[in-house]
């Protein structure tokens, strides 16, 4: 029965890239925890924030798999230190002044399953200037088409077990 069906889904990684994002990130956190997957891998690495993002990542790290605060290169190399870290199956990025709509990841997962391995999603995002205002996953379509900066699409990748993602440029 359910206990099963937990065994055979994929575990998802979402990173989130930080800096001084102490205004908005505990809304993104709660986006992606409020996704109740059974297999959410979620790290957080933030580039040295001086505001108060390090006290809201310390009040969530029981929920978070991996969290830093460390100076970096930028928002590529947070997200490919999130990567280098990731054991999921599916691996994602959501930047934090973004919200993930409720039960998109539950998309996600049934997406991937039943597609090809190796395939790209795209899936746009609310960001906050946009908050409460759409509450809905579009489809990619009509998020490329929109001129509104509101409809950020994000990437998520596939990748067999136990091999590394290409890094991001910066």
């Amino acid at each position: 029965g359910e206990a099963r069906g937990v065994m055979r889904s994929p575990v998802i990684t979402i990173v989130t890239p930080s800096l001084n994002q102490g205004e908005f990130i505990e809304q993104t956190i709660l986006s992606v925890l409020d996704q109740e997957l059974p297999n959410l891998e979620y790290i957080v690495i933030d580039g040295g924030s001086s505001d108060e993002t390090v006290d809201v990542l310390r009040r969530y790290e029981a929920h978070l798999a991996h969290w830093v605060s460390e100076p970096d290169r930028g928002q590529a190399d947070a997200i490919n230190k999130g990567l280098a870290r990731a054991t999921g199956e599916i691996c994602g990025y959501l930047n934090s002044d973004d919200l993930y709509a409720p039960g998109c990841l539950s998309r996600v997962m049934d997406d991937f399953l039943a597609g090809p391995d190796g395939a790209w999603h795209a899936y746009p995002v609310r960001d906050f200037s946009a908050y409460p205002a759409i509450t809905t996953l579009f489809d990619r379509a009509i998020a490329e088409r929109s001129h509104q900066r509101v409809h950020v699409v994000e990437l998520l990748q596939r990748r067999p077990a136990r091999v590394a993602l290409p890094p991001l440029a910066g």
